[in-house]
């Protein structure tokens, strides 16, 4: 019983497949390559990459809970439109709109 519990705890299973991603060097090397990365003072360039991973997110959240509130959605028909606009005079304030 012990062992068909193991297989199929998912994250026994993560942590198996990590482990042996650990012992490959081409991955180790690049964890080290990057690892400064996380002491380093944050760029623009990383505040994009912050901003646009947020807009995904939301994006995906809003996506789901409208297909999750009925059943009649169909979300493939739906397009999200996630980056900021310019405001003109027939439309709102972007910054009212921005994600």
């Amino acid at each position: 019983m012990k062992n068909t519990k193991a297989r199929r705890d998912p994250s026994k299973k993560t942590l198996k497949r990590l482990e042996g991603l650990t012992s490959n060097p081409e991955i180790l090397s690049r964890i080290a390559e990057l690892a400064p990365a996380l002491w380093q003072e944050p760029d623009t360039g990383c505040n994009e990459w912050a901003r646009e991973r947020f807009r995904a997110t939301l994006g995906g959240a809003l996506l789901e809970a409208a297909q999750r509130s009925s059943a009649q959605v169909d979300v493939e028909a739906l397009w999200l439109d996630l980056q900021p606009r310019r405001s003109t005079a027939r439309t709102r304030p972007a910054s009212n709109w921005r994600v």
